[in-house]
């Protein structure tokens, strides 16, 4: 499958938005005064779930453009 150059962009701008809103999740995290092995590990947890949603989109995107 040929991609445009839109698509591309497109894919970029929905990681470049996650990944934003992950890294605004986490510095928000590491002011806070919980115990630093809480942080680390909402740290893990945000980024998982950055990744798991980047990855959803995408399958999705994929799902819509073969119908």
């Amino acid at each position: 499958m040929r991609l445009a150059p839109a698509d591309g962009c497109m894919g970029g701008a929905i990681g470049g938005g996650l990944g934003g809103a992950a890294y605004a999740i986490n510095l928000s995290i590491y002011k806070s005064k919980m115990h630093l092995v809480a942080k680390i590990m909402l740290n893990l947890l945000v980024g998982r779930a950055a990744f798991g949603i980047w990855l959803a989109v995408a399958i999705g995107i994929q799902y819509a453009m073969k119908r």
